[in-house]
């Protein structure tokens, strides 16, 4: 692992996990996380984000309450799996490749509601989180993968192409996680070790080992790294 200063912290992210063996690798600093949120949060904006969290995760008449219309959250045949790419990524098709032994198997375990966001329909840049549901016609609310968009969606790329704002704002209605690697070879590592990981288990099942909102929810590889993508 890489050894830092003791002003430079390491993150355990998303960002931080080695392609070939799927374990923490400390190459990803505190301070460059920081820089990344600071160009591309809008204050104004994020506060109208937190109110809007808060009264989702209750519910209110304007705004019902996170989570699925209908239907098993731990079962992606009912919630649904989707990647997200950013329109202007030029290695997003090469990366997808890379990812196929993962996404293969979202794909069989997702069925019908099994989403690949990229070019025109990927992520545009400066595209708010609305903007981009607006695409499909939908709007916040509980989440209905009949729509067209799946409950658990998984950003590939880095945080200039896809800022974390989108990240963010989406993740409020949905399930949200984020992977980026600098060399492109380590997509394809990471979607082996995943493949391995993840294969043993009921297909069915998401296999998360940090669960949240209402102790099921657990994003499908985020910035809280977790076992499954």
């Amino acid at each position: 692992m890489t050894k830092t200063e003791p002003g430079d912290q390491i993150l355990r992210t998303g960002f931080a996990v080695c392609g070939t063996t799927g374990t923490y690798e400390g190459h990803y600093s505190l301070d460059r996380l920081v820089e990344y949120i600071r160009g591309t949060s809008d204050r104004a904006h994020l506060k109208d984000m937190e109110k809007l969290n808060a009264e989702r995760a209750v519910g209110t008449p304007e705004n019902p309450s996170r989570g699925l219309v209908a239907g098993d959250e731990n079962n992606l045949a009912e919630a649904g799996w989707g990647v997200i790419f950013a329109e202007k990524d030029p290695n997003a098709r090469a990366i997808a490749d890379m990812l196929e032994p993962l996404i293969a198997l979202r794909r069989e375990q997702a069925g019908d509601y099994f989403r690949i966001f990229e070019g025109e329909t990927g992520y545009r840049e400066s595209q708010t989180c609305e903007g981009f549901l607006a695409n499909f016609g939908v709007g916040f609310g509980s989440v209905d993968p009949d729509n067209g968009v799946p409950y658990y969606l998984m950003l590939v790329g880095d945080p200039e192409l896809i800022p974390f704002t989108f990240q963010y704002t989406l993740d409020i209605q949905y399930a949200v996680g984020r992977i980026y690697f600098e060399n492109l070879e380590d997509y394809g590592h990471y979607a082996r070790w995943s493949w391995d990981s993840l294969v043993g288990r009921s297909s069915g099942f998401l296999g998360a080992n940090k669960a949240k909102r209402r102790g099921r929810r657990s994003p499908p590889v985020s910035t809280d790294t977790t076992d499954l993508a």
